[in-house]
């Protein structure tokens, strides 16, 4: 489960882009993995991420690493 902001400005300070402001849209701000799932219906508790976040999606993937076989949006 990723919880994401829908905008973001960072300052970078340093490296190519070192000085400048970089303005990112829908961004991945949280992380948390909510374990296995085998396909079937299932009920979950997940705690919501204490970040200011906008949102959190949930994707499944085949195989921890493979294609994207489900996915969800809940936005606050």
């Amino acid at each position: 489960m990723y919880g994401y902001k829908k905008s973001v400005s960072e300052d970078i300070k340093a490296g190519e882009n070192g000085g400048l402001k970089v303005h990112y849209v829908n961004a991945a701000v949280t992380y948390d993995n909510l374990g296995p799932w085998e396909g079937d219906p299932i009920t979950s508790a997940a705690i919501v991420p204490q970040e200011d976040v906008d949102g959190v999606v949930i994707f499944a993937q085949a195989g921890g690493y493979g294609r994207i076989v489900a996915a969800g949006k809940i936005e606050f």
